[in-house]
């Protein structure tokens, strides 16, 4: 089975050329963060989801809300931000599945641990 969890923090990044004229200026979004893990189903539970919002509290949230994301990433694209938060994650949560990276509520990626930042 797997269990997903929403987070939500918001951040100002500016992006190189190649992304167009306004993304270059600093900007903020409202990011979302969904967290997905696997599991088997005991004693009713997929996951400690007070565990799972404590690990993403400290090792993601804590660090990037209301920052600018220029200072965590090179390149704080959506996808980079999947990637830095799956390498964040990935030795602190068991059977971590997938990351959603939302921009914009029309906008998003998912990484499933396919390559490194």
């Amino acid at each position: 089975m797997q269990f997903t969890r929403k987070f939500e923090f918001d951040a100002a990044h500016n992006l190189t050329k190649g992304f167009g004229e306004k993304e270059t200026q600093i900007h903020g979004h409202r990011y979302r963060i969904d967290i997905t893990v696997e599991g088997s189903v005991k004693d009713g539970m997929a996951t400690n989801l007070n565990e799972l919002k404590k690990v993403v509290q400290t090792e993601i949230l804590d660090v990037l809300d209301h920052s600018n994301l220029n200072d965590h990433l090179k390149i704080p694209s959506a996808e980079n931000i999947a990637i830095w938060t799956w390498n964040k994650l990935k030795d602190k949560l068991q059977r971590l599945a997938e990351i959603k990276v939302y921009e914009t509520p029309n906008h998003w990626v998912t990484y499933r641990g396919e390559n490194e930042y």
